[in-house]
């Protein structure tokens, strides 16, 4: 674990554009707005005020406190959780996380704000590095795979272009493919 998230900065898995939710906004119009969002942690900030909203650490609220309650008043202020500087690492966050039982942490540079890290991004690097590796440079530190929209791109043109060496080989794109351990996977379910 150390091993693994030692070796990641947090430069790398800095969120810099954060959708922030107005501090005076009605916790009623925050459900109607975010009911189908994965996310369980928000930012509420505006000039006057800062803080993190942790849908996990709220109790039931019955539908009346809904309409009476600002999302400010459901959340913890930044100034009560510690942040983290710019020039750590992942395993630095990941243990933060635990000591503070929060999912977004403040990042700083120079004693300025520079955005977050959250423990859902710090946890999927891990994942990944545990299942996949990451590759080191001679110093033993994790090299940046440059941007990842590039790579993305260049894995998606690759992709249109094996897609057609696959329909070449599999006839009837209707009948699954033999090699496959999923044999009730179809060639239409691989484009997906």
């Amino acid at each position: 674990l150390k091993e693994a998230l030692s070796k990641v900065p947090l430069r790398d898995i800095l969120v810099k554009d954060y959708e922030a939710l107005e501090p005076e906004m009605r916790f009623n119009e925050f459900i109607k707005k975010y009911s189908g969002s994965d996310e369980e942690v928000f930012l509420v900030k505006n000039k006057k005020f800062s803080g993190i909203m942790d849908l996990r650490a709220l109790g039931k609220i019955d539908k009346k406190m809904q309409k009476n309650l600002k999302v400010k008043q459901l959340s913890v202020p930044l100034s009560e959780v510690k942040s983290i500087d710019i020039n750590e690492n992942a395993y630095t966050a990941f243990r933060q996380f635990a000591e503070q039982k929060i999912d977004l942490l403040p990042v700083v540079e120079k004693k300025k704000f520079a955005g977050f890290v959250s423990k859902k991004k710090v946890t999927n690097v891990l994942v990944w590095s545990l299942k996949y590796g990451f590759d080191d440079d001679e110093n033993g530190k994790m090299k940046k795979a440059g941007k990842k929209n590039k790579a993305m791109k260049k894995n998606s043109n690759k992709n249109k272009s094996n897609k057609n060496k696959l329909d070449k080989k599999i006839p009837n794109k209707n009948v699954p493919n033999k090699n496959l351990q999923n044999k009730n996977m179809s060639n239409k379910d691989m484009q997906q």
